[in-house]
């Protein structure tokens, strides 16, 4: 009887605490929530200890959870032994609680925490690669931001961008101006190293050192266009027969047995026994260089020199009244000339002649007519 006086004392007291709005206290008559709990002034130890179970324990009672179970917290004290899916984040000593399926990491485990990174630095962390990690679990990007603005971005397909949000490669640098900088670079030693260039797109490539050619292989002389080094076009050609011409007082005739091909590194040069041709491969400035003698009538007035075929006129010649039956004309001038064009070596008179191959007399034999062309610019 006594027992049960007691008891109802007891029970009395309690509901004696429970506020009109069905707030409960603990140690304080004025509950602020639904249960409050107040520390007394005791040497008691304060606090709420949740159910304490290991990891095979909540497995054993699994079927005991469920939709219902969604919010309960448990303290795991061991979490040695077999693991389930539902169990599954259950790593170490922790709080947990019931999300309705899985028991979710509640907070900072004993001695570290690998569930949550603090700003002081994390520890106790796995030493196998990709168990602890800083990143998301499903098809989201991760962004970091400083001042409320973004600043890097790891795409869910594994490309980083910074100061690109759309990452289109393993590492895409992006700004107005100088979006990236290198310093402490060591100098190589290895011949085998090859630079890195970028392409028009941005794209940084391995490329190869571009071929400097110091002495030419081909047969001319260096000039420098633009900054560069280049072998220019030359053609040097001699006569290898005697040319008979006839009376050409509208067109020029054509120079034919221009044969003997002496210098033409850029293959532009035709030549038959009855007529010639050639062409520049770049439009510049080239210097003529003629010698041409001839053999007419006395007192005409031949023309010999550069014609333009395409525009089908002079272009540069010599001309002078002959005095004697045999008569040379030199010439030597620069001139412009241009790729889209076809030229020929030509020579007209009003009466026909011949021009020789070759001089002969007292200051010996040799060719006589020489005609050439050389890029200056």
């Amino acid at each position: 009887m006594n027992l049960i006086k007691i008891n109802l004392a007891l029970i009395l007291l309690w509901l004696s605490t429970i506020s009109t709005f069905g707030q409960i206290g603990i140690n304080t008559e004025n509950p602020q929530s639904t249960l409050d709990i107040s520390a007394d002034n005791s040497n008691v130890a304060a606090g709420l200890i949740a159910p304490r179970q290991t990891r095979e324990q909540l497995i054993a009672k699994a079927t005991s959870y469920s939709i219902n179970q969604r919010g309960a917290i448990v303290y795991v004290t061991d979490v040695t032994g077999t693991i389930s899916s539902a169990t599954s984040n259950i790593t170490q000593v922790g709080y947990y609680y019931y999300d309705g399926s899985l028991w979710q990491p509640f907070g900072s485990g004993s001695g570290g925490s690998a569930d949550n990174w603090s700003i002081n630095g994390s520890g106790n962390l796995s030493t196998t690669h990709g168990v602890d990690y800083l990143g998301t679990t499903d098809g989201v990007d991760l962004v970091l931001k400083t001042n409320g603005t973004e600043r890097m971005t790891v795409t869910s397909t594994g490309n980083v961008g910074i100061g690109a949000e759309a990452a289109s490669n393993k590492l895409h640098l992006k700004d107005t101006s100088d979006p990236m900088k290198v310093e402490g670079l060591a100098i190589s030693s290895s011949s085998n190293d090859l630079p890195l260039v970028i392409g028009s797109d941005g794209t940084v490539r391995t490329g190869v050192f571009p071929s400097i050619n110091i002495v030419p292989d081909d047969v001319g002389t260096v000039i420098a266009i633009d900054g560069k080094l280049i072998i220019a076009q030359e053609m040097a050609v001699l006569m290898a027969a005697d040319f008979a011409f006839p009376v050409s007082t509208t067109t020029p005739v054509a120079i034919g047995n221009l044969t003997t091909i002496i210098v033409d590194n850029e293959n532009s040069f035709k030549a038959t026994a009855s007529t010639n041709s050639f062409s520049v491969k770049t439009d510049g400035v080239y210097l003529i260089t003629m010698n041409a003698q001839l053999i007419t009538g006395v007192g005409t007035k031949p023309f010999v020199g550069i014609w333009c075929d395409t525009d089908k006129a002079w272009v540069v010649g010599v001309n002078d009244v002959v005095s004697t039956a045999l008569q040379t004309y030199t010439l030597s001038t620069a001139i412009n000339l241009y790729a889209s064009k076809t030229y020929s070596l030509r020579v007209g008179n009003t009466v026909s002649g011949t021009i020789p191959w070759k001089s002969s007399g007292y200051t010996g034999e040799g060719p006589i007519s020489f005609y050439s062309l050389k890029r200056l610019k």
